[in-house]
């Protein structure tokens, strides 16, 4: 190994934080019901986004989020593409770039990446 590069408060997590802040807006904007206000209802939020974060993962077409009884005994439900995804998320990439370009910096090497 010729050199390493971290940054222990990044990674999945933030992709998750990330589409639960989405879907929490809008979820108000449709049901007026404001999931970052409940903690219970966000965690939920929290828990099936990251299943359609690793359903993305595998499938390109349109995946659906239904929650049942969310938020005052109301379903709610959403869905994503994994390029809307990628949208919501680019500044994660962004962070991840830059421990790339310290990797790079302490090696000398130059490694080329791939950017929508």
């Amino acid at each position: 190994m010729l050199a390493s590069a971290s940054d222990p408060s990044l990674g999945g997590r933030d992709i998750d934080l990330t589409l639960a802040e989405h879907f929490s807006y809008e979820f108000y904007s449709r049901y007026r019901i404001d999931a970052r206000v409940n903690r219970r209802a966000f965690l939920r939020l929290t828990a099936e986004v990251e299943k359609l974060k690793k359903q993305m993962s595998a499938n390109s077409t349109t995946l659906p989020l239904n929650i049942e009884c969310f938020m005052d005994d109301k379903d709610v439900h959403g869905d994503m593409k994994r390029y809307g995804n990628v949208q919501f998320v680019n500044y994660v990439f962004q962070l991840i770039g830059q421990l790339i370009g310290k990797v790079q910096l302490h090696t000398h090497m130059h490694v080329y990446l791939y950017s929508p």
